[in-house]
């Protein structure tokens, strides 16, 4: 009866060992978000300033799998040019997904530009506190109409 006893202790420190080993070094999902909502406010900025290669040169490699370098720029510019600068955003959801190689933020933003409203959705991969841009997706009836 002693062994198991002692073999269930072995368990409960091993287990905790590992648990703690595998939390090594994480971060609460709010960290992620925060350095995620500070790129979304970089993202606006270009966007303004109509940086768009810069956006899309500085983005995953994901991103770019799924659209070419000419393709992004001339979406951003559309966006901008049909849109116009930001004025307000506002955070509406979001969710973080940890996994060992890195965080996938995805913010949800209500966006007030010059010329009109649009919903905003972001996915953003966290790396060593840095976010770069793997998915983003406008919802716009002025985008489309104007």
């Amino acid at each position: 009866m002693l062994l198991p006893v002692k073999l269930g202790i072995k368990v409960e420190v091993v287990g905790a060992i590992m648990c703690a080993i595998s939390c090594f070094g994480c971060r609460p999902p709010e960290k992620e978000k925060l350095i995620a909502e500070k790129a979304v406010f970089s993202f606006h900025r270009k966007l303004d300033l109509e940086q768009y290669r810069e956006i899309y040169l500085e983005s995953d490699d994901e991103f770019k799998n799924a659209t070419n370098e000419s393709n992004a720029i001339a979406y951003l510019t559309a966006v901008h040019n049909k849109l116009g600068a930001v004025n307000s955003t506002e955070l509406k959801d979001w969710r973080v997904d940890i996994s060992v190689r890195r965080s996938l933020v995805h913010l949800l933003y209500q966006t007030k530009f010059e010329q009109g409203g649009a919903v905003e959705e972001f996915t953003w991969g966290v790396y060593r506190n840095q976010a770069v841009l793997l998915h983003y997706n406008i919802d716009s009836t002025t985008l489309v109409t104007k």
